[in-house]
């Protein structure tokens, strides 16, 4: 039996290196660091200096490798322009209220500006003739005079605007229903259409009865407002829409009374389920997925009594139809 003799064949040596990267400040622009180290003794842009020393999470992660010297922190000179003239351009009390005017009148002009209801009809000839003449030539005319007009003269343009764009409404709108013609892109371009004759007619309508103002101007642009998707939602239209506004109201009623959320009730889906399947008993209400026997024993009732209201109301409808119809002898 051999001996095994051990023998060196060869040795390391373990260096306890750790990887870091080298990067430039300006590359290094919206990182950030646990440790760095740091050497703006080169920076040669303004603000390069900052960049370079707010990349570390905490002082204690940081190492400079050459102290920062004045030259190193350079200032944007228009920075130090604006702050050295500062002092001799704020505002006094005069300034103020001519900007004040100024921005009024910006705001005035904004008011009786038709270029997105122009842009918007810009593809229906017949809307733009309706409009060109009693609104928007009118309009552009008003620009170059609207700065002098009197409180009692802005109300008087904004009424006389305001049946201009309700007429053409009126007329138009029948004539984009029929041009939709079952089409999704051309509702919802009939819609644009639409919306953009009652954002503008509504603006108008506000400031036939109140006066003109910068504030109250931006809180009304602000305001939340309906907008109109009328020839689209015809499109995708619920066939028991009105059942479906019932239940989605007393569902409303329903959660404000028990201190939840509507959703928390019967979702969305589940109310549009309801009202195409219209459950005639508590076992069909309960079978429908979203609602289950507790919830059906909790709510049944009432909207079981909807439906029932709902289809009674449909078959009177239709019952009256029937007898308006002409008798054949």
């Amino acid at each position: 039996m051999k001996r095994s003799v051990k023998a060196t064949a060869g040795s390391f040596a373990q260096i306890p290196l750790k990887l870091a990267w080298a990067i430039t400040i300006h590359k290094s622009q919206g990182l950030t660091f646990d440790k760095a180290i740091v050497d703006v003794s080169e920076a040669f842009a303004p603000g390069q200096a900052y960049v370079a020393l707010s990349r570390c999470r905490s002082l204690e992660g940081m190492i400079l490798r050459k102290p920062v010297a004045k030259n190193n922190i350079i200032a944007d000179p228009f920075v130090k322009q604006f702050d050295s003239t500062a002092a001799s351009r704020t505002p006094d009390e005069s300034t103020l209220k001519n900007d004040k005017e100024l921005y009024r009148q910006f705001l005035l002009r904004e008011l009786f500006n038709f270029t997105e209801l122009r842009i918007a009809t810009e593809k229906i000839p017949a809307i733009q003739l309706a409009l060109q003449q009693d609104v928007f030539e009118i309009a552009e005319k008003m620009q170059q005079q609207i700065v002098g007009y009197t409180s009692d003269r802005i109300k008087k343009a904004a009424s006389y605007f305001n049946e201009k764009l309700k007429s053409v409404a009126k007329i138009t709108e029948p004539q984009l229903h029929i041009a939709t013609n079952n089409s999704k892109n051309q509702a919802q371009k009939a819609d644009a259409i639409m919306d953009a004759l009652q954002k503008k007619a509504g603006v108008m309508a506000h400031f036939s009865d109140l006066p003109f103002s910068s504030t109250e101007f931006l809180l009304f642009v602000r305001k939340d407002r309906v907008r109109f998707k009328k020839f689209s939602q015809a499109l995708t239209a619920h066939p028991h829409e009105k059942l479906v506004n019932e239940i989605l109201e007393w569902r409303k009623a329903q959660s404000a009374k028990e201190r939840i959320i509507p959703s928390m009730i019967f979702s969305d889906q589940v109310v549009n389920i309801i009202a195409q399947k219209l459950p005639a008993s508590i076992k069909s209400f309960a079978a429908i997925k979203g609602i289950g026997p507790h919830k059906a024993s909790q709510y049944s009732n009432d909207v079981l009594s909807l439906i029932r209201s709902y289809q009674n109301r449909q078959s009177g409808s239709a019952d009256q139809a029937q007898l308006s119809l002409p008798v054949r002898h």
